[in-house]
């Protein structure tokens, strides 16, 4: 069997990454990358494009632009080899569109977890039902929940194909039939549904981030409400909800969902300093709003 091929790790200097924004009046624009006029340039994408061919791949980038009428006609060449802009491409294991939209990256999920079920299906017989939940909750809903708050603002139609697989899940626990109605399964598992899970995720982030414990670059996307005069509301822990502008992708940020949902919890949930305790009260908060209990 063949030898993997040995990698050097990647320094500092070899992970920045070069871009180059268009004007709006520019249309198209070749880049080539033959000759950098900067070190950073050549370091960066002929490491890219070695350790790519190294696995028989090819790098890849995805063109995200503000206006849908702008052409992506872009190329960027790498000595012999040019490499186009696709319409999607796999990060971190998150499938990214041109128009951020998230339907690849909802259908490779789904896909992938439909054939994780399929080959439990295959062995149901020989498993208990508490053998039968836990492997569906490693292998099944572990990945609904991956990056699932990159999913947030989007609406119930966009991530109903991943609601599906969360309910054959629950049928495939309890060994019932496609048909059998799913709502008394998640309450009995005490699931959280697809859009209550996003909404969970993206909230415990958000604690985070008011705590002090979230990533540096979360931080300055929340300010905290501090109204002009003395209010009731002042020791409420609220934040402030930036003004919602007419294109439709602002109202999928996290600096505008955040506060809004934070926000809507009781004051009880947004006082809570511990983190363990925090998830407890917002899942239980959570499951009785979704699920009517």
């Amino acid at each position: 069997m063949p030898e993997p091929p040995q990698l050097a790790p990647l320094d500092a200097e070899e992970q920045r990454f070069y871009y180059e924004p268009l004007p709006d009046d520019r249309a198209s624009q070749t880049i080539s990358k033959g000759e950098p006029g900067h070190p950073a340039e050549k370091t960066c994408f002929g490491c890219l494009y070695s350790r790519s061919r190294s696995f028989g791949q090819y790098p890849q980038f995805v063109t995200i632009a503000p206006i849908r009428s702008i052409s992506h006609d872009l190329s960027i060449t790498l000595g012999s080899a040019t490499v186009t802009p696709s319409s999607s491409a796999r990060n971190l294991g998150v499938t990214m569109d041109d128009e951020l939209s998230l339907t690849a990256h909802i259908a490779a999920v789904s896909r992938s977890c439909r054939f994780t079920l399929y080959n439990i299906r295959k062995i149901r017989r020989y498993l208990s039902e508490h053998s039968t939940q836990l492997l569906v909750q490693a292998l099944v809903l572990s990945k609904l929940d991956y990056c699932n708050s990159l999913l947030a603002g989007l609406p119930a139609c966009a991530t109903r194909p991943l609601q599906r697989i969360q309910n054959a899940a629950a049928r495939l626990v309890y060994n019932l039939p496609r048909r059998s109605h799913v709502t008394p399964l998640l309450i009995s598992l005490h699931w959280l549904p697809i859009m209550a899970r996003i909404r969970f995720k993206t909230l415990v982030l958000t604690f985070r981030a008011v705590n002090g414990t979230a990533p540096v670059y979360i931080k300055p996307l929340l300010q905290p409400y501090t109204p002009t005069r003395h209010l009731r509301s002042s020791s409420d822990n609220r934040l402030v909800v930036p003004p919602l502008k007419t294109a439709r992708s602002q109202h999928k940020l996290f600096s505008c969902l955040a506060p809004q949902w934070w926000n809507q919890l009781p004051t009880s949930i947004r006082d809570t300093d511990c983190l363990s305790t925090f998830k407890k009260r917002l899942k239980t908060h959570l499951f009785r709003e979704y699920n009517g209990t």
